[in-house]
C-alpha cells in the first residue's frame, strides 16, 4: 500500500507491506478501507518504506543507508530495485541462518559473499547478479540446512 503526500517540491511516499498477508490482515486494513484502496491486495515483503521523492538515500534497505561507505552500498541505497532485492535477501537470509546445520560454516559463507560484493561490485549489473545468486543459494540453505562451499 502506498500513500503520497506533500507538494511537488517536497513530496514523500510511504509504503507499508507485510509478508504473505493481504492488507485485510494488517494494521492498515481500516486505513485501506477508508482511503478506497481495498483490502484484498497481496503484499510480499515485511517493510515500512518512507521516502522523500528525489532523495535516493531514503530507500528502505536491510542496512542504514546513512552509514553507507562502499560503492555497493551507495548503489543499493540509490536504486529502488536493488533496495527491494536487499530487503528480500534479508528475509531469505534469516530463514537460511535459522535452518543452517553448521552455523560456523554459514557465518563464514556469509562473510565471504559479503566481502566479494564489497570488493568486486562497483556497478549495478554486478549487484543484480550478486543478489540473484545469493537469493538462490540462501533459499537452498533455508530448504535443506546444508551450507555448500562457495
Amino acid at each position: 500500500m502506498k500513500e503520497t503526500s506533500g507538494s511537488s517540491d517536497n513530496s514523500f511516499t510511504r509504503a507499508y507491506q507485510w509478508p504473505d498477508q493481504p492488507v485485510s490482515g494488517t494494521p492498515l486494513a481500516s486505513w485501506a478501507q477508508e482511503n478506497g484502496t481495498g483490502t484484498g491486495g497481496d503484499a510480499p515483503t515485511a517493510t515500512v518504506v518512507s521516502q522523500a521523492a528525489p532523495t535516493a538515500s531514503s530507500l528502505q534497505t536491510s542496512f542504514n543507508c546513512a552509514k553507507a561507505r562502499s560503492d555497493a552500498e551507495h548503489i543499493i541505497c540509490s536504486d529502488a530495485e536493488l533496495a527491494s532485492d536487499d530487503i528480500q535477501l534479508a528475509a531469505i537470509f534469516a530463514k537460511a541462518k535459522a535452518a543452517a546445520s553448521d552455523p560456523a560454516a554459514f557465518k563464514e559463507r556469509t562473510r565471504a559473499q559479503w566481502n566479494y560484493r564489497e570488493q568486486q561490485c562497483h556497478d549495478r549489473e554486478c549487484l543484480v547478479r550478486w543478489y540473484t545468486d545469493q537469493k538462490i543459494a540462501l533459499t537452498e540453505i533455508a530448504a535443506t540446512g546444508t551450507v555448500a562451499d562457495q
